[in-house]
């Protein structure tokens, strides 16, 4: 993920430190701020990412997002426009749908402190590009395959999918058909439009 740019999220600020930047926990539920660790790049303002990693291992949390950089304060609680790369930050970010669960249960800090179970943002476009090509290829068939066997019209049940991938391409688990899944979406060929229901994009392939 060097290569590419990322936001890790380490907590949420505490109150007491946004009174004395001036500032107050917003009352919007789609609006928070966070410690953020050592940027990879510099981040302008209303740039946006769209995938959730969590941990040191950066597990995908298979979760639709849609997250927008909007405040930026340095350690000094200056406001900038930017995250500079290479800095520590406290940072406003807007979501368009509610905070995920394990964003929004992240800890409450009064610093920049190393989180085991930080959450990292990233863009499904770079993740992309971290795939073999050959890899990429076998989803985009995969996903064909699925789109024109299960039903005619592109929304279909997850567990459709898993069953499919299951009895039909000799996927060894429900464990391991969720893993499939999930890596359609960071390729953009899936999206979830709830927790039973995905929405196949065959065109993107």
């Amino acid at each position: 993920m060097n290569n590419h740019k990322t936001l890790t999220l380490l907590g949420k600020v505490d109150r007491r430190i946004l009174k004395k930047m001036n500032k107050e926990i917003p009352s919007d539920k789609k609006n928070t701020w966070y410690f953020i660790d050592y940027a990879s790049h510099n981040i302008k303002l209303g740039e946006g990412f769209d995938v959730i990693l969590e941990g040191v291992k950066k597990t995908l949390i298979p979760e639709p997002v849609s997250i927008e950089v909007k405040e930026v304060y340095d350690q000094f609680g200056t406001k900038i426009k930017s995250i500079p790369k290479g800095f520590q930050t406290i940072v406003n970010l807007s979501f368009s749908n509610k905070i995920p669960i394990k964003i929004d249960n992240l800890p409450t800090y009064s610093e920049w402190i190393f989180n085991s179970k930080s959450i990292t943002l990233a863009k499904h476009e770079d993740i992309k590009l971290q795939m073999p090509e050959i890899e990429v290829l076998i989803y985009k068939y995969l996903l064909n395959i699925i789109s024109k066997a299960i039903e005619p019209r592109n929304n279909v049940q997850k567990k459709d999918v898993v069953d499919f991938l299951i009895s039909k391409i000799r996927v060894s688990s429900p464990t391991d058909a969720i893993e499939i899944i999930n890596k359609f979406k960071i390729l953009g060929l899936a999206e979830e439009k709830n927790k039973d229901e995905l929405e196949l994009l065959p065109e993107s392939s």
